[in-house]
């Protein structure tokens, strides 16, 4: 069973009562009313950004600056690496890369002496050592 828009939008402007945010009740009530009014045109930038995921102005400047402009937005797109900084007061670097190691944690230099980067940040550390 699909709820009506406005009882929608009216049951999210009555919960900011149970939110104790009942300053935001006209905000809140204007945002989703005016939502649902140029829904359609809404929905019709957010599809076009989504297939960049950088905002329009930015792509029209790239793409009078760079002819290869898409290559620049799908490498800004891309997960940058995890960076650590070892804390020389706490510990030394190659103290630390042993400790990593020892968990099985694969970590590059870089060109900072003091930091690592990693390829993946799906790790987790067990150990009080870090």
């Amino acid at each position: 069973m699909r709820v009506p828009a406005h009882a929608a939008v009216d049951e999210v402007v009555n919960a900011t009562k149970s939110l104790k945010s009942d300053s935001f009740r006209g905000l809140v009530n204007g945002v989703l009313r005016r939502f649902l009014r140029e829904q359609e045109d809404i929905l019709a930038v957010v599809d076009k950004h989504w297939q960049t995921l950088h905002p329009e102005w930015f792509v029209n400047k790239l793409k009078k600056a760079y002819p290869n402009w898409r290559e620049i937005i799908e490498a800004n797109n891309q997960k940058p690496p995890m960076w650590l900084r070892v804390n020389q007061q706490q510990n030394n670097t190659k103290t630390y890369r042993t400790l990593l190691e020892e968990q099985e944690i694969a970590a590059f230099e870089c060109d900072n002496p003091t930091c690592f980067a990693f390829s993946s940040t799906a790790f987790c550390l067990e150990t009080t050592e870090f």
